[in-house]
């Protein structure tokens, strides 16, 4: 009889302890499975994000490199406009200086138009120019 209790007792313990054991896998396949997926859609948002900022990077080159040019035109408008001695056949000063102010202008609008893709501190600086 005692032997019997303890062959039923054996066998109930070993029932329970493969149920636990296959319940223990099937919650962490199904913890894995749903971790893996969130992983997956975060790793997604961030590839998109990623292209975005890439993009925008790619737009703030362009807009920067546009900008130095205009720069340029200016400067070169300047040193035009102010060097001490005017050669033969150059423009007038008049017209020198409407096609600086012109580029000045040209300069500025672009900036302004474009200011979002600056920093603040470059900003300011342009605002008092």
């Amino acid at each position: 009889m005692l032997t019997m209790d303890v062959l039923t007792l054996l066998k109930d313990l070993g029932v329970i302890t493969v149920s636990a054991g296959a319940l223990t896998l099937i919650s962490r396949y199904a913890i894995k499975q749903y971790f893996e997926k969130r992983l997956e859609s975060y790793r997604t948002e961030l590839e998109k994000e990623k292209i975005q900022y890439s993009e925008l990077h790619e737009q703030r080159g362009q807009v920067i490199a546009k900008l130095y040019e205009k720069l340029g035109e200016f400067e070169e408008d300047m040193r035009s406009l102010v060097k001490p001695f005017q050669a033969t056949g150059e423009e007038p000063q008049d017209e020198k200086l409407k096609k600086a102010a012109e580029s000045g202008e040209e300069f500025r609008k672009y900036f302004k138009k474009n200011r979002i893709y600056f920093s603040e501190d470059v900003c300011e600086t342009m605002d008092k120019l």
